[in-house]
C-alpha cells in the first residue's frame, strides 16, 4: 500500500547515507531465504523474516559487517534449493555452488567465507542466484565481452576457487 499512489514526480523509497547507493531491489515472497554478499568474499544467508517491516523511508536494517572500510556489498539475492549461486571475480574466475551449500545464519553478523579474496588476491565483483540453463554476459573494464552458458560451468562447493571464465589482458578486470 505504500507505493500505491506514486505520484508524476515520484515518491520517497528509502534513505540512504552520504557516499550509499541502492544497487538491487527484488520481489520476495516475505517468507524468502536471503543471500548477500561482500567484494571481500563473505556471504551470509539468512530468513527474510529477520529484516522486519518498517516504514518506506527508514535506512533498513543491517544485512552484513564489515570488516575493512572498503568493503562493499556485490550481491543480494533470494535463494532457492533449486538454484545455485553464481560468484564471479574481478580477476575472471568464477564458480556455480549449490544454494544449499549456504546455511542459513542470522543477519548482521561478518558472514561465512565464498571465496578467498587474500589467498587469490582477487575481489569478488558479483554473486547472484541462477538456474543452470541461464547464461552469463561478462563485460571488462576494456569493454570486452564474453556470453557463458552456465550448464558448462562444473558446480563446485562454497569455499572452492572455482574456474577461470574469461582471459583478461594486463591490468584488465571485470
Amino acid at each position: 500500500d505504500a507505493y500505491k499512489n506514486i505520484r508524476k514526480s515520484g515518491i520517497a523509497a528509502i534513505n540512504l547515507d552520504e557516499g550509499d547507493e541502492l544497487g538491487w531491489v527484488r520481489l520476495t515472497t516475505g517468507n524468502s531465504i536471503l543471500l548477500v554478499a561482500i567484494k571481500m568474499g563473505k556471504c551470509v544467508s539468512f530468513d527474510e523474516e529477520q529484516a522486519r517491516l518498517i516504514g518506506r523511508t527508514a535506512r533498513g536494517v543491517r544485512a552484513i559487517k564489515f570488516k575493512f572500510d572498503d568493503d562493499c556489498v556485490v550481491g543480494a539475492d533470494a535463494l532457492s534449493d533449486d538454484k545455485y549461486v553464481l560468484t564471479v571475480t574481478e580477476n575472471g574466475l568464477g564458480k556455480l555452488s549449490p544454494a544449499s551449500d549456504y546455511p542459513i545464519h542470522s543477519r548482521a553478523t561478518y558472514g561465512q567465507k565464498n571465496f578467498d579474496c587474500d589467498k587469490y588476491d582477487d575481489a569478488v565483483v558479483n554473486v547472484q542466484s541462477v538456474s543452470q540453463d541461464n547464461d552469463l554476459m561478462i563485460i571488462t573494464s576494456s569493454g570486452m565481452m564474453v556470453r557463458i552458458p552456465l550448464d558448462g560451468i562444473t558446480p563446485h562447493g562454497r569455499a572452492s576457487k572455482g574456474v577461470k571464465i574469461m582471459n583478461l589482458a594486463e591490468n584488465d578486470k571485470i
